[in-house]
């Protein structure tokens, strides 16, 4: 593997944990939920570094206020999925912001967005529904301040050896109840 692939400016999960503000345990348990996974490394294999990218980040905090702020799981996870869609090293991420009203989310990257709902009878006055609006582009732009060069190669070899012994564990497993 050539030099500029296995090096990769990214977050261990230490580092994550203390800029979003989220415990290591909750982290585990979003990542063993599927409702986030690192972009290198562990994933749900334990003790196997994970290595975070800026999306990641966004993904993280964006989790964390929506939940703290009562959001549903299937919101959150909608989140997930427009983060996930957002490009990262785009002309426009320092402006993007995520919004719930409540029962939609919206990403605006850049653009203009305006959302009001003019009630029944009531046309002239405008009532802005806007409940959340997270600041996903700066949180972007504040993780790309923090990023570590990180050599993925170990942490990859780290996680496919510790595959294998998960499966030589299961395949022993099974060869006992056979027998």
């Amino acid at each position: 593997m050539n030099e500029s692939k296995s090096v990769v400016l990214a977050l261990t999960t230490p580092r994550l944990c203390s800029l979003t503000g989220v415990a290591p345990s909750t982290l585990r348990d979003w990542v063993r939920t599927n409702l986030v996974s690192p972009s290198y490394g562990g994933g749900d294999v334990q003790r196997v570094p994970q290595v975070w990218s800026v999306r990641d980040v966004m993904v993280v905090r964006a989790i964390k206020v929506l939940r703290q702020s009562g959001v549903a799981m299937s919101k959150v996870r909608g989140a997930v999925r427009l983060l996930s869609r957002l490009s990262v090293d785009g002309q426009n991420i320092a402006n993007a912001v995520l919004f719930y009203d409540g029962r939609n989310l919206y990403v605006v990257d850049g653009r203009s967005l305006s959302i009001t709902v003019a009630p029944t009878g009531q046309a002239a006055f405008a009532e802005v529904v806007l409940t959340i609006a997270l600041p996903v582009g700066m949180w972007a732009q504040e993780a790309l301040g923090v990023l570590q060069p990180i050599d993925i190669t170990s942490v990859e070899l780290s996680r496919q050896r510790a595959i294998e012994k998960k499966a030589a564990r299961l395949e022993a497993l099974s060869a006992v109840k056979v027998a």
